[in-house]
């Protein structure tokens, strides 16, 4: 999950969202919430428990980075404007997810909802996403330029994965779970010179040959497929869908986004992925859900990502 998240966070480079930060960031808190409260609401309607409906509306919202950059580039609309913008608020939505996990994380933890609580907790995570963005960027930097003068590449990728271990540590300690430390990790490194030739090729040898497969493969063995609710399936995939159209896709028209192009934006941020499968895994180590919810989370999750070509061939022309 480390590993899987620092390389998520690698991806966040902030040259690529600065000129859309304004409308990428509402547009991603809009879709993002609107997934959260249609998944808070299934979990009501199937359990009447809120902790089962605030996990699975957490899960839920935000889009897959990789899935989209591929359908963005098989569209060719990768290097267009709407494609920047569209980059720039999956960027947006990784930090809105990771910021309401760690809420959710808080209160799993504490039993209660406290405003203070809530209120420190929002201020530990704004001032370390600054902090990460700017001091903690420059300090890596600089770590990084001062042991690349021992011509070692393999010291180049240790000292991050490292250093990703361990703000995993201090965040999960703080109550904002491993997830945003190694997110954060990520993004402190992603405009290194380093990033691009050394440190992202080597972990995504370490975690697409032999962590992330695992972590998969344990998944797959976790998974339960007896007695499972398919109107519960449905149901997340809905929301799922709707939270993005809704909240992306409608919205942005007070953007300036055309019809058609607005299509294009709802139906490319529908589909969920490594992040949200990993924050479903820590849910269910906490305890929250049962491995037939956890299953009916995955299989929902799987089919987003296969419905959205087929959504783009019928709804987006082009």
């Amino acid at each position: 999950i480390i590993f899987l998240l620092f390389m998520a966070g690698l991806g966040v480079k902030f040259e690529n969202i600065k000129r859309y930060t304004y409308s990428s960031s509402i547009l991603a808190l809009l879709g993002g919430l609107a997934s959260f409260a249609l998944g808070f609401l299934v979990g009501m309607l199937f359990f009447n428990n809120v902790i089962a409906a605030l996990a699975i509306g957490v899960v839920l919202v935000s889009t897959s980075d990789g899935t989209m950059f591929l359908f963005l580039m098989k569209s060719g609309e990768f290097n267009t404007k709407i494609g920047r913008m569209m980059i720039a608020i999956t960027i947006a939505d990784d930090i809105v997810g990771i910021v309401l996990f760690s809420f959710f994380s808080i209160f799993i933890k504490s039993q209660t909802f406290a405003i203070n609580i809530a209120f420190t907790l929002l201020l530990t995570s704004i001032g370390l996403y600054f902090i990460m963005f700017t001091l903690g960027s420059r300090i890596m930097n600089n770590i990084l330029n001062f042991v690349s003068r021992f011509m070692d590449e393999n010291v180049l990728f240790t000292i991050p994965v490292a250093f990703a271990f361990f703000l995993a540590y201090v965040t999960d300690n703080l109550g904002l779970s491993i997830a945003a430390g190694a997110f954060l990790t990520g993004m402190s490194i992603a405009n290194s010179r380093y990033s691009e030739s050394v440190i992202g090729p080597k972990v995504t040898i370490v975690g697409q040959g032999f962590l992330i497969p695992l972590f998969y493969a344990t998944i797959g063995a976790t998974l339960v497929f007896m007695n499972l609710n398919i109107l519960l399936i449905l149901a997340i995939l809905a929301a799922a869908v709707f939270g993005k159209v809704i909240g992306i896709g409608i919205m942005s028209r007070f953007f300036g986004i055309s019809g058609e192009k607005r299509r294009l934006v709802g139906i490319m941020m529908i589909p969920r992925g490594s992040e949200n499968i990993a924050i479903a895994q820590i849910i269910m180590i906490l305890g929250v859900i049962s491995l037939q919810v956890y299953t009916s989370i995955m299989v929902a999750m799987i089919v987003t990502i296969l419905i959205t070509p087929i959504l783009l061939k019928f709804f987006y022309k082009k």
